[in-house]
């Protein structure tokens, strides 16, 4: 019986691995569920409190008066119209193909499984005529729009009517009924008339121009219909208005209805009308009252307005960020501040998953953090300062520089402007100027770019120059005469100079060389990712990036275009309308040394450009390609070595190699060994190995007591049904591997 070797030996030679670096980053939407869209539909359900319905997916739930919501997936994936009975707790609302109702006051809804529509039907507009009897318009793109009635709450329908059109397909706006026989259905161009109750109905074109909007059923009273027209036609008991109202609902004895920006107010049933402009920035999408005092009208960018006085005063409230945003900033990887174009201040602290918010009164306009507790937000003629990382912020009046740029080199002495640049050296409670665009070719509109280096070195662009200080502002020199900038950063020795469509390399002289000129593109927002790589965006769909201080530039995709701010190397912030997305780097590894320490053992050494710690996991992929971990939660710090043990049942054999895993694959690299050989076996007496059988996903064994593991050193009982993977056999200190495939 022939002994061998105990120790196994690796055949492994020192070598190194290299990774290249892709630029452009993975994107997330980090927006908060809900927060951008628009307002289409907004009622009051008893005891449930305001359901709002938006176009981005979800509905909304106030019991507060429309001040908050509380957004919740809507049932029906897209949604044309909703219809409530009087007691304001059962409803339906349809959308596509699909048909839901609610007994409870919004709290569920129920998908209703009707019969006698196509499958392909696209559900337009539903009216409650009786308890039990509904109508529906609808189409399938066949013989124009249709109607179909249903007798049993929308269980089973019948068309009864079709090719309801005046030269183009128009949905039906709504229905009414002056008796119980006798209704209209009203559309663009035409309505239909009913005198069977709804049964059959006869076409009636008009001037293909006229259009319907809101109607209003009032008991025991005219209905009231918004046109566009002076010369609506004749239909029996109507009072038409024109004014474009696209919804009037009924308060005691008043009727309220909004359109555009504006709220209209009746009190002789619809016959005249008052009208009052809230906010001609807004589009006013549906209106509810609860009572004829207490109002809520809803509208885009998911905008509230609440009256209590019956529409003679409104307060407006808006959800979430809807509204928009402005600038970013970011002290970390994980903590952000977002302004909002309205007065918010957005914070995050974990990286995006959670959001707050607080209101600061004025609009504000650019933030900056020069310490980790010390912050400054400029808000037009005033400044807000915190000295607490961001949990108070005390508010201080500013001169007449408008506050579009701020810059802090320290704590206490910052510049501040557009028109004019103020600096102040008492952390903002006063301020004096430092220069004046006026003086410069009497040119009396402000700049763009604006740059301190440091508390005395500046450079900001006047309209046709650039102006250079080294003295904080108290003299200035005129410089590269015909290059005025929208942005400029310091990159080393030198500054980068960026005027819309052109960017430049200035030296320490402001002797400024153009690197880059591309007419078609809006070049701005350029963030440095290290000392090297500078990234700025050059459109809706592109990023301009250079890894060598802005000498040379390559267009690369880059998506989500808005105000940037990196986190850190690996973690970039973008602000797009009333969305914010976050993008994350590969880390490149710049280089990965492996080198066998004895004959069971391997150091590995890596290089990262992040210059950061990070945890990992170790695998070796064996011959088989089976994975074995053999660490979990190492901490990978840059250029240190890592030590990395073979686990003693590895058995011989070629193609083995090591895997570095990080934990986050979109931050960091992983990398990987070359192939190395395993060479020499343990000590065991082949004419005495156990016989070892597999029977699909068993193992058994012909040594008396043999102990089986998992390649985590966990033992397994006997005749136990094994997943796929390696397992150890240990007979008679004797060890061998079995693969279950």
């Amino acid at each position: 019986m022939k002994k061998i070797l105990l120790s196994i030996c690796l055949t492994l030679s020192i070598f190194t691995f290299h990774f290249s670096f892709a630029q452009t980053p993975t994107w997330k939407n980090i927006t908060p569920t809900g927060w951008s869209g628009t307002f289409q539909f907004v009622d009051w359900f008893a005891g449930n409190g305001l359901i709002a319905i938006a176009d981005n997916g979800y509905f909304y739930k106030s019991i507060d008066t429309g001040k908050t919501w509380t957004p919740y997936p809507k049932p029906v994936a897209s949604f044309n119209y909703i219809t409530l009975y009087s007691d304001h707790k059962r409803a339906y609302i349809c959308g596509g193909t699909h048909l839901y109702k609610t007994t409870d006051a919004a709290v569920s809804w129920q998908e209703i499984k009707y019969t006698g529509m196509p499958s392909n039907i696209d559900l337009s507009r539903i009216y409650i005529k009786t308890e039990d009897t509904l109508l529906l318009s609808a189409s399938d793109g066949v013989n124009g729009m249709k109607i179909y009635l249903s007798p049993d709450k929308g269980q089973t329908w019948t068309m009864v009517a079709e090719k309801l059109y005046n030269g183009y397909i128009y949905g039906i706006s709504g229905f009414y009924f002056d008796t119980q026989k006798h209704g209209y259905a009203l559309a663009v161009g035409y309505y239909a008339e009913t005198k069977d109750g709804g049964h059959t109905w006869i076409r009636n074109d008009i001037d293909v121009n006229t259009s319907f909007y809101g109607i209003l059923e009032i008991k025991n009273h005219s209905t009231v219909i918004s046109t566009n027209t002076q010369n609506p036609p004749v239909t029996s008991n109507a009072i038409y208005f024109k004014g474009g109202i696209n919804k009037i609902v009924q308060a005691g004895t008043m009727l309220y209805g909004v359109y555009s920006g504006n709220f209209f107010s009746s009190v002789d049933s619809g016959k005249t009308w008052k009208i009052k402009s809230i906010d001609a920035n807004k589009q006013f999408k549906s209106i509810t009252f609860f009572n004829q005092q207490t109002g809520v009208i809803v509208g885009n960018e998911l905008t509230t307005y609440t009256t209590k006085d019956g529409g003679t005063t409104w307060t407006k409230s808006v959800h979430g960020g809807a509204e928009g945003f402005n600038k970013m900033y970011c002290k970390t990887k994980d903590e952000c501040y977002v302004l909002g174009n309205k007065s918010r201040l957005f914070h995050t602290i974990d990286g995006g998953t959670t959001w707050n918010y607080r209101e600061l009164e004025k609009g504000m306009v650019n933030i900056v953090f020069p310490t980790i507790d010390t912050g400054y937000i400029s808000a037009g003629s005033f400044i807000y300062r915190t000295i607490d990382a961001g949990k108070n912020w005390t508010i201080f009046k500013q001169t007449n520089a408008s506050g579009g740029f701020i810059f802090f080199p320290t704590k206490d002495t910052g510049y501040v402007g557009i028109v004019t640049i103020d600096k102040t050296v008492d952390a903002g409670q006063t301020w004096n100027p430092a220069v004046d665009f006026n003086y410069v070719n009497n040119i009396d509109y402000g700049a763009g770019g604006a740059c301190f280096r440091s508390t005395s070195e500046g450079l900001v662009s006047s309209p046709n120059n650039l102006l250079y200080t080294n003295d904080g502002g108290f003299t200035w020199q005129v410089k590269a005469p015909g290059i005025g900038a929208t942005s400029i950063i310091p990159i080393k020795n030198n500054w980068l100079v960026i005027n819309t469509q052109n960017v430049y390399v200035c030296d320490k002289d402001i002797n400024c060389t153009l690197k880059y000129s591309n007419s078609n593109d809006y070049i701005s927002s350029p963030i440095k990712r290290d000392s090297n790589t500078i990234i700025i965006t050059a459109g809706n769909d592109s990023a301009l990036i250079s890894n060598d201080c802005g000498m040379t530039w390559k267009k690369e995709y880059f998506p989500y275009f808005g105000q940037l701010t990196l986190g850190n190397k690996s973690t970039i912030y973008s602000a797009v309308g009333a969305n914010i997305y976050k993008g994350t780097f590969k880390a490149q590894t710049n280089s990965a040394l492996f080198t066998q320490t004895d004959s069971k053992t391997l150091s590995c050494t890596i290089s990262n450009d992040l210059n950061e710690n990070y945890p990992a996991s170790i695998r070796l992929i064996t011959s088989t390609k089976d994975t074995i971990l053999i660490s979990t939660n190492t901490i990978i710090k840059n250029k240190l070595p890592i030590s990395i043990s073979l686990p003693s049942t590895i058995l011989v054999g070629t193609n083995y190699s090591i895997e570095v895993l990080p934990n986050d694959t979109a931050a960091y690299s992983t990398v990987k060994s070359q192939i190395f050989t395993i060479t020499g076996i343990s000590n065991v007496d082949s004419e005495n190995m156990p016989v070892i059988r597999v029977y699909k996903n068993r193992i058994d064994c012909d040594c008396v007591n043999y102990q089986l593991f998992n390649t985590l050193g966990q033992q397994i009982q006997h005749n136990t049904e094994l997943t796929s993977g390696i397992y150890i056999i240990k007979c008679n200190n004797q060890i061998q591997k079995v693969l279950i495939p």
